[in-house]
């Protein structure tokens, strides 16, 4: 949503899925149109084109695997005559920055498989792999035991959760928006988008969240 400059049509197939979009004024990602697609979240209908394309190159990106995802992103690649580079402010964090988390008593890091695939469109030995492997290289990397997990998308399934059960992670998250409850399924936790607030509103928030 962010890139600087798109084609002003979008006209391409991709897994057998025509995609046309025409987005005109929004080729050009001014600093006010960035701003105003930070500004929205995934509960949010598609407020422009940009959002628009994004959602629906999303849609066919997630069931893929890597590889799959990489051979996609090639074809938008080409059709919009850009090369592939890496950006390190895209990325979440550093490895130092990871090691610096896991030494603070106030954060607690968790699993979230090896190449965020949507884990209900693979069968139970790929889900296996993807969550084993990411918690092994954590534990590994970190020296710690990783028992927390959150689904990637919150896309979970009964035989995700039992491979997370098997794994030995006692708490896992969904994107599932809602209150948490004491008594609630702990692989199934739900998941609040918590904005940039101040202390007094995050901890009047908290309040409600939580029953």
């Amino acid at each position: 949503m962010e890139t600087e400059i798109l084609p002003e049509i979008f006209d391409l197939e991709l897994q057998g899925k025509k995609l046309y979009f025409d987005l005109n004024e929004e080729a050009l990602a001014t600093q006010d149109l960035i701003s105003y697609n930070k500004a929205w979240n995934w509960q949010m209908p598609a407020t422009n084109s940009r959002i628009g394309l994004y959602l629906k190159i999303w849609e066919i990106l997630s069931p893929l695997d890597y590889d799959g995802q990489q051979l996609i992103m090639d074809q938008i690649r080409a059709y919009a005559g850009v090369s592939a580079h890496i950006k390190e402010k895209n990325y979440c964090m550093s490895m130092a920055q990871l090691l610096e988390l896991s030494s603070s008593p106030l954060f607690t890091i968790g699993g979230h498989t090896q190449s965020h695939p949507m884990l209900t469109a693979f069968p139970r030995h790929v889900q296996m792999e993807e969550i084993k492997t990411n918690k092994e290289y954590l534990e590994t990397l970190t020296k710690q035991k990783i028992n927390t997990f959150a689904y990637p998308s919150g896309k979970h399934d009964d035989v995700t959760v039992e491979v997370v059960k098997e794994l030995g992670f006692g708490l896992a998250f969904t994107t599932i928006y809602k209150h948490v409850e004491r008594d609630g399924d702990k692989l199934r936790i739900p998941r609040r988008q918590v904005l940039d607030l101040d202390i007094k509103s995050f901890k009047r928030a908290m309040g409600k969240w939580m029953l």
